[in-house]
C-alpha cells in the first residue's frame, strides 16, 4: 500500500493522535510522535513520510502504520483500508481541482477556500497545539468566525475571512506547520482597501494594528490595516469610524512608518499617538495589558 505524508497526516489527525513536525529528535524523514510501546517522555517515535512503517529510537519497536494505530485507537484492519482509500479518493479530488485554471471572481462572487471547516467543528491537532502556543482560546476563533483547511491548495493553513458590512470580501490563510516557505496566502482580492474587524462597534478610542493575531489580542477597538501602508481606501474608513483618538500600534520596527501615515490623517483627526513598541514585539506578542500600558505613556502627535 503506497503512503505519503498527507495521507499519513490526515489519518493522524481523524483518530486526534499527537504527533509532530519539527522539534527536539524529529527527522526530516519522519512525523514525529511519543512512543506508546515504552515509557518515552519525549518525541522518540517516527512515522516514515514515505512508507508509514514505525519506529521507537528509545526501545527499538518497529510496526507498520496499521499496526500503530490498532495499538492506539483499537482500528480494526479492513477500517483502516476504508480510511486510506477514502483519504486517497479525497487527495485525487484535491489533485484534480487543483490542476483545474481557476477564473477571476468579481467581489460578489467571493467565497471561502474550497475544504473550509470552521473551528469549532472538529479541529485537527497541528492547529490545536498552534492555538496552545499562541494562547488562542476556541472561544476568539469562533468570535472571529475563523476556519482551517486539512485538504488542498491551502492545506494545514488557519483561514481568516474579512467582513465589511457583513459581507465577505476576502480572506487569509495563515500556515500552522512552520514549514512553508510562505507564511500567508491571501485570496485574490484587494483586502488591503478594506480594515480587519471594521464591523465591529469601537468605541471613542480606535487602536490601528498591522495584523490579524494583534487584533485578537486587543480585541475590538482594534483594526488591522495588513501592513505598514494606507491605501486612500483606508484612510477614508478610519476617518468614517469618527474616533475622538486613533492610535497606532504597529509592530515595533515601523515606528517611522506610522509617523508617515499618522501625518496624512492630522487634518481629519485631532488626538493621535503612535505607540513606539519594543524591536521584534508586536501586540499578539506583548499582550492586552502591556500594550494598554504603554498607550497611556505615549503623548500625543503634534
Amino acid at each position: 500500500m503506497i503512503l505519503n505524508e498527507k495521507i499519513i497526516i490526515t489519518i493522524l489527525d481523524k483518530y486526534e493522535i499527537k504527533y509532530y513536525l519539527e522539534g527536539k529528535n524529529v527527522s526530516n524523514e519522519c512525523i514525529g510522535i511519543t512512543c506508546p510501546f515504552c515509557n518515552d517522555k519525549s518525541v522518540h517515535g517516527g512515522i516514515f513520510k514515505d512508507n508509514g512503517q514505525y519506529t521507537c529510537w528509545r526501545c527499538e519497536a518497529r510496526y507498520s502504520l496499521y499496526k500503530l494505530l490498532k495499538h492506539l485507537v483499537d482500528i480494526t484492519y479492513d477500517d483502516y483500508l476504508t480510511d486510506i482509500y477514502k483519504i486517497k479518493q479525497i487527495h485525487q479530488q484535491i489533485t484534480s481541482i487543483s490542476n483545474k485554471k481557476q477564473e477571476k471572481v468579481e467581489q460578489s462572487d467571493i467565497q471561502l477556500p474550497l475544504f473550509f471547516r470552521y473551528v469549532k467543528d472538529k479541529c485537527p491537532m497541528i492547529v490545536k497545539q498552534f492555538f496552545r502556543e499562541r494562547q488562542i482560546s476556541i472561544k476568539t476563533c469562533e468570535k472571529y468566525h475563523v476556519g482551517f483547511c486539512k485538504y488542498g491548495e491551502y492545506a494545514q493553513r488557519l483561514i481568516i475571512p474579512i467582513y465589511f458590512e457583513n459581507k465577505l470580501v476576502g480572506w487569509q490563510g495563515r500556515d500552522v506547520t512552520r514549514k512553508s516557505k510562505v507564511k500567508y496566502k491571501t485570496s485574490k482580492t484587494a483586502i488591503n482597501n478594506y480594515l480587519y474587524n471594521y464591523d465591529s462597534p469601537i468605541n471613542n478610542e480606535l487602536i490601528l494594528v498591522e495584523g490579524m493575531f494583534d487584533v485578537w489580542r486587543l480585541e475590538n477597538n482594534a483594526l488591522c490595516s495588513f501592513g505598514t501602508h494606507l491605501t486612500t481606501s483606508q484612510r477614508r474608513l478610519i476617518v468614517n469610524k469618527r474616533p475622538k483618538q486613533l492610535i497606532f500600534a504597529w509592530d515595533g520596527d515601523a515606528y517611522g512608518k506610522a509617523k508617515q501615515q499618522a501625518k496624512q490623517l492630522l487634518p481629519f483627526i485631532n488626538n493621535i499617538k503612535i505607540v513606539s513598541l519594543p524591536k521584534g514585539e508586536d501586540p499578539d506578542s506583548l499582550g492586552k495589558n502591556r500594550v494598554f500600558e504603554l498607550i497611556k505613556k505615549t503623548s500625543l502627535l503634534k
